[in-house]
């Protein structure tokens, strides 16, 4: 009589929260540009939804924001902080790997004084200060 093969048993997979993949780091000034980078360790994309940026009044405005080599807001606020969660333009998604969020203003960007808050889909929020 014929025996049946033993019936596989599923095991669990373990997914990571891709939260934990996002990191914000490197803060630097150079010029009229404040900067951080955002890494991405997961294999989930990650998209810029609302950013929210405390900066020194001596920046003059916040006139741009490029991400990568993308540039996704152009505007001008001339009183900080910035709220911003609309009027994106270019590429805010972050696949694996990591890439570079610059703020521009239209003066001399001040050596300390930021407070970055970010929100990405799907259900992320990093933050940093500099």
């Amino acid at each position: 009589m014929p025996t049946n093969p033993p019936t596989p048993v599923p095991t669990a997979v373990q997914t990571q929260d891709p939260c934990s993949l996002l990191d914000l780091e490197d803060f630097e000034v150079s010029g009229n540009e404040a900067s951080w980078t955002i890494s991405n360790d997961g294999s989930v994309a990650a998209v810029i939804t609302q950013i929210v940026l405390d900066w020194p009044p001596g920046n003059g405005e916040l006139d741009r924001i490029r991400f990568g080599s993308s540039s996704i807001w152009n505007g001008s606020d001339d009183s900080p902080p910035s709220d911003i969660g609309s009027g994106f333009t270019g590429n805010r998604s972050l696949g694996n790997g990591s890439r570079s969020l610059r703020f521009e203003f239209t003066a001399d960007a001040e050596s300390g004084g930021y407070d970055l808050q970010l929100q990405l889909d799907p259900g992320c929020e990093l933050s940093g200060g500099g």
